[in-house]
C-alpha cells in the first residue's frame, strides 16, 4: 500500500512522451477530494459484473458508481442501493485511453433517472486539450486537461485534469444550476 500526497510532477517541456494507458484500479484505491461543500472519498470497493461485464464499484458515502473495467465507461449510479442514474450504452467517460494531447472522443447515450422518471438523449464530445502542471491540495502533478461539451446544446459540461500518477483526476470544474461553476480538488490519494 502506498499513501501519496504532495507529489511533484515531472519537469520539462513535455511530461508525457508516450500515450497514457488505462490504469488498473485495485480494490482499496482511494481518492479524497475537497469541494466547496466539504471533503469526500471515492473508494474502489469491489468488482461486480453487470450484464456479465466486470465493473469497478466506487463508493462515495451512500452513493456507488459503476465503471466498466475495460475502459472506465460509466454505467450507473446508486444511492442506498437504488439506481438513480443509468447510462445506455455505457459510453460516457471523461477520459479515453490511450490518452494523449489532441485525442477527442464522441459519446451518444440515453441517460435514465428512474426515481425522477426522466430520460434524456445525451451527446458529448471530450478533447484532451493540453498538458499542464497543476498544483492542488495534494501536491503538484503533471496532467492532461480534458474539456467536455454537450454537442446537442453547444454548452460546456466539464473540464478535468487527469494525472496518470494518481490514476484519476486531480481537479475538475463543472457548471452549477444557479449559474457559475464549481470545482473539486484532490486532497490525498492511496493506491494499492
Amino acid at each position: 500500500m502506498v499513501l501519496l500526497a504532495g507529489c511533484t510532477a515531472m519537469r520539462g517541456e513535455t511530461a508525457f512522451t508516450a500515450p497514457i494507458l488505462r490504469p488498473a484500479w485495485q480494490v482499496g484505491d482511494e481518492w479524497t477530494y475537497q469541494s466547496a461543500t466539504g471533503s469526500f472519498v471515492w473508494r474502489v470497493d469491489r468488482i461486480e459484473n453487470l450484464a456479465d461485464v466486470p465493473h469497478y464499484v466506487v463508493s462515495a458515502g451512500r452513493q456507488e458508481f459503476f465503471y466498466r473495467v475495460a475502459d472506465l465507461g460509466f454505467t450507473k449510479e446508486t444511492l442506498d442501493g437504488k439506481t438513480v442514474r443509468q447510462i445506455s450504452p455505457s459510453t460516457w467517460r471523461f477520459v479515453a485511453f490511450p490518452l494523449r494531447v489532441g485525442l477527442s472522443w464522441d459519446m451518444k447515450y440515453l441517460e435514465t433517472r428512474p426515481i425522477e422518471q426522466q430520460t434524456e438523449n445525451v451527446e458529448r464530445r471530450c478533447a484532451a486539450e493540453g498538458e499542464e502542471t497543476l498544483t492542488v491540495l495534494a501536491g503538484t502533478f503533471a496532467t492532461i486537461r480534458i474539456a467536455c461539451d454537450d454537442t446537442r446544446h453547444n454548452a460546456w459540461v466539464l473540464t478535468v485534469w487527469y494525472s496518470p500518477q494518481v490514476h484519476n483526476m486531480v481537479k475538475d470544474e463543472y457548471p452549477v444550476k444557479i449559474g457559475g461553476r464549481t470545482s473539486r480538488e484532490l486532497l490525498m490519494f492511496r493506491l494499492r
